[in-house]
């Protein structure tokens, strides 16, 4: 079993976390600044002036690395003077080898793949990844190395049992613990707002944002869509093994209670 855990950027959380990577095969997710992710939790980020000293506490405990840069929105940085910003980090990043790049971003997807044919490139959920159909382009046009799945797929058991047996299993990611609600009222606003507010490191807006979201959802009579242990337990027995665990809290300390749990019990935790 792969389990990819977002990584807290200290020391100690490395080390508590090692303890399980005998019995575990744990990838670590990485959030760098400079490399726009869609992930709110702020005290996740690094900068990366700071990465080669992570990266050598990551690797001295045997753990391997997924970069994490799946913005639903950049603004059209890439075709910017930033975007070759961006390209100057990415390439400052390639150079510590990580194993996995979690990507949604067509141009820069393909700039990884040219230059770095090593990686495994992961296209991440924000490229709305709901169907048979995406997952058939991504993995068979697109020659990616896995496809990150919707929640509302993933508890589609049919669908995952006919997905099971048409797709290579190692190639497919499961969300554990993330949750959404069913119909996404005014989707594409909402995700770009949180997109250049991530950017923008603007995180009190995030919150506001969220909020009104929630409420408006609730109003509407909307359901939150989230696995149970029951789809997980069943997701597991179709054979795919690899499972993502997010911080879904901003609460560090609850984090690592979370994800040491998981591991040691495969229980799944959602506040």
């Amino acid at each position: 079993m792969n389990y990819f855990l977002d990584l807290i950027p200290s020391k100690t959380f490395i080390e508590e976390l090692s303890k399980y990577n005998n019995q575990n095969n744990i990838i670590l997710n990485i959030y760098i600044k400079q490399l726009p992710s869609m992930n709110i939790n702020k005290f996740l980020y690094i900068d990366i002036k700071d990465y080669e000293k992570i990266i050598r506490e990551v690797r001295k405990n045997d753990f391997k690395i997924n970069i994490v840069f799946d913005t639903f929105c950049l603004g059209n940085k890439e075709f910017s003077i930033q975007g070759r910003e961006i390209l100057e980090t990415l390439d400052k990043v390639m150079k510590e080898k990580p194993e996995f790049v979690t990507i949604t971003n067509n141009f820069y997807y393909r700039y990884i793949k040219t230059h770095y044919e090593n990686v495994k490139l992961i296209c991440s959920e924000y490229t709305e990844i709901n169907n048979v159909q995406k997952i058939n382009r991504y993995l068979e046009d697109l020659e990616s190395s896995g496809v990150k799945l919707d929640t509302l797929l993933l508890k589609d058991r049919k669908q995952m049992k006919y997905i099971s047996s048409k797709f290579d299993k190692n190639n497919i990611y499961i969300n554990v613990n993330k949750r959404g609600y069913k119909n996404n009222i005014y989707k594409d606003t909402l995700n770009n707002n949180i997109a250049h507010y991530i950017q923008k490191e603007e995180w009190e807006n995030i919150e506001k944002l969220l909020t009104q979201y929630k409420k408006e959802c609730e109003k509407q009579g909307q359901q939150m869509v989230e696995l149970n242990q029951e789809d997980i337990d069943y997701l597991i027995g179709l054979g795919f093994n690899n499972l993502w665990y997010y911080d879904t809290e901003n609460n560090p300390d609850k984090y690592l209670q979370d994800i040491q749990n998981f591991l040691e019990v495969k229980t799944l935790q959602i506040a």
